[in-house]
């Protein structure tokens, strides 16, 4: 992985497709208005479907974030190691067309080194999703990508078929947890809060 490539390519507004802890992504600049522009025509996707904005701490998190309380920060120590993506809600350091149509921003800190030295690399995050036309199967081997996909995305690193299991999506509201996609964690969390 030639991680001042990829670095570059961040920076400039291009897409590299990357593996992530779950799935191979598609990945940006998540400060980028031209990025997120690009990914969504790149998939022909509804800009009003999300982008997981991925992160390499709380610290970084609760800059684009509004609050993170004791809960959410508890489970994100504890769970982040299960691909835990917790809802959040935004501040206005994220341009206005992430994710434009809600409040809230799907925060993950990835279980990937690679990503976390890329993030650090870049010292702001990125933002992913999944890398196919918007409507088809995400995919864990480069060789499904979609050719006219692939014509938009300035680097790509394979490093074959991914064995995947999806991330777990939780939102947290007062006290209680709530779980919006189970994947591994979410069975976790269930046992260890009695959900």
């Amino acid at each position: 992985m030639d991680y001042e490539k990829i670095v570059e390519v961040i920076n400039s507004g291009g897409l590299c497709l990357l593996p992530t802890d779950t799935i191979y992504g598609i990945m940006g600049d998540a400060l980028n208005k031209k990025s997120i522009e690009k990914v969504h025509l790149a998939k022909n996707r509804d800009k009003t479907k999300q982008l997981v904005l991925l992160v390499d701490s709380i610290e970084m998190a609760r800059k684009y974030t509004k609050s993170i309380n004791d809960l959410e920060e508890s489970l994100f120590k504890k769970y982040s190691n299960y691909s835990l993506t917790i809802e959040l809600q935004k501040n206005g350091n994220l341009p206005s067309e992430y994710n434009s149509t809600v409040t809230y921003v799907g925060v993950r800190i990835p279980c990937n080194d690679n990503l976390i030295k890329i993030i650090k690399m870049l010292q702001r995050p990125i933002f992913s999703t999944s890398a196919n036309i918007s409507g088809s199967p995400a995919i864990t081997d480069v060789s499904l990508l979609d050719e006219n996909l692939k014509k938009h995305i300035d680097y790509i690193y394979d490093n074959g078929v991914i064995d995947s299991v999806s991330s777990t999506i939780v939102k947290v509201e007062g006290n209680d947890i709530h779980i919006v996609r189970e994947g591994k964690a979410g069975k976790i969390i269930k046992r260890d809060y009695n959900l």
